[in-house]
């Protein structure tokens, strides 16, 4: 198994990379995917703050450089020679209203999981120019570190990668919308992200799927505090929940699970809260609820500060995407069936043998202080269905979800699908895939 826990930890950019910023992105050569040579891999932390808008340019770049002087950057690369990559700003739904978040959220009496829960959400963070990782040839890999992105994570860790002899820069971030975005600044070439937000990167850019990471419904939850008067849907009238701003969870909880109970927007007050932040707010009773995906959930549960009142089973599959710009596949693709490749064998692994990954995810978060029994993150990790393979009616799911976005102007047209859901990839992957193959 691959040591992934020696931290790297680089300081903000310097003068040079800071003026590259102002040649903007596309004057750098696009580096050549070179087989992995020396196998030594760390992480770095770093936490940036959200403040959920959305903009481009100028504004883009001076967000970059001041986040890369306050904040470490979080790039894991097997030979150990990554830097900076700075996060595009997320795109803000249009059709949700949030108030955000004041002032720094404080220690609790479980101060160290909470301390914990925000560490996990490291960011990547620097120069909107070309990176010295990137011109490593290593692959530029974005995904979540809540449990969505653990099917990449295990891969990682299992060696599936090394295996198909592929140098990867891992970038860690804490939601799929921070992932597309850097996709969209052509800082990262593949990444992971659920359905809504596949279709603002097709629309923003050449985003295209190539498969699935796995459905996560039973992962995500609308949790309500342990000593709220909520008790059930119809008492979030009138409360406080937070949503991250801009994302898939959260478009799903106010345009499909609250409506279906009779609540529209201006029934309830939406707050603006990084996920990494929501179980401390919980705690503080900020707000009343809370939108969020696992690991989060089970702790929040597991501690006593909160109870499920629904998750996501009964309205949603909710698709986790594998997404890769079509430039990279048009320019490596033997790369991009390897990758593919690489997490098919991982999926069927962990379906296999579950406790096994389930144990590689605990084992990831308590190398980061992550301090919760390990039963909890077990809880967490197998409400999630590990797949690879597209589910029988996904063009007809992203459909309808195309088709919701385009009413409320968050993208411009519903995409080509016989582009943007892509086979070809995983059809040369499956082929190309033994039962025998393995990655321990």
């Amino acid at each position: 198994m691959l040591d992934m826990r020696r931290r790297i930890q680089y300081p903000g950019t310097s003068r040079a990379s800071r003026d590259r910023c102002r040649t903007g992105p596309n004057t750098a050569r696009r580096p050549r995917i070179r087989p992995r040579s020396a196998v030594s891999a760390g992480s770095g932390g770093g936490l940036t703050p959200f403040d959920g808008a959305g903009s481009n340019g100028a504004a883009t770049a001076r967000r970059s450089r001041r986040a890369a002087r306050s904040h470490p950057t979080s790039v894991r690369t097997y030979d150990a020679a990554g830097s900076g990559v700075p996060p595009a700003p997320a795109r803000r739904s249009t059709t949700l209203r949030y108030r955000n978040s004041s002032g720094p959220v404080r220690r609790t009496p479980i101060g160290r999981v909470l301390y914990a829960l925000a560490a996990v959400a490291v960011l990547a963070c620097g120069c909107s120019g070309s990176t010295s990782g990137s011109d490593t040839g290593a692959v530029r890999l974005g995904y979540q570190t809540n449990v969505w992105g653990m099917p990449v994570y295990t891969a990682v860790q299992n060696g599936c990668f090394q295996q198909e002899n592929l140098q990867l820069q891992e970038i860690q971030v804490d939601s799929g919308n921070r992932v597309r975005d850097l996709m969209v600044a052509e800082q990262a070439d593949v990444g992971t992200f659920a359905g809504p937000t596949l279709n603002t990167g097709a629309d923003k850019s050449d985003i295209v799927a190539v498969g699935m990471v796995g459905t996560v419904a039973g992962t995500t939850a609308i949790v309500a505090g342990e000593d709220s008067a909520v008790q059930g849907l119809p008492d979030l009238r009138g409360k406080k929940i937070a949503i991250q701003a801009g994302s898939s969870i959260g478009d799903v909880a106010v345009g499909q699970i609250l409506p279906s109970i009779g609540l529209q927007q201006g029934d309830y007050e939406l707050v603006n809260i990084p996920v990494n932040n929501m179980v401390s707010a919980l705690t503080q009773g900020q707000v009343d609820a809370m939108v969020n995906v696992e690991p989060y959930n089970a702790v929040a549960v597991s501690q006593g500060i909160g109870r499920r009142i629904a998750d996501f089973t009964d309205y949603d599959p909710l698709p986790v995407f594998i997404g890769m710009r079509q430039e990279f596949i048009d320019d490596h693709r033997a790369e991009a069936v390897q990758i593919v490749r690489a997490l098919l064998t991982n999926a069927r692994e962990w379906r296999a043998d579950p406790d096994a990954a389930y144990a590689t995810i605990t084992q990831y978060y308590s190398s980061i202080g992550f301090d919760v029994p390990p039963e909890v993150i077990k809880d967490a990790a197998s409400r999630m269905n590990v797949q690879v393979e597209y589910f029988d009616g996904v063009q007809e799911y992203m459909q309808g979800l195309a088709e919701r976005q385009v009413e409320l102007g968050q993208i411009s047209d519903v995409p080509d699908w016989s582009t943007t859901l892509n086979t070809e990839l995983l059809r040369e992957a499956t082929d190309t895939t033994t039962e025998a193959a393995g990655c321990r």
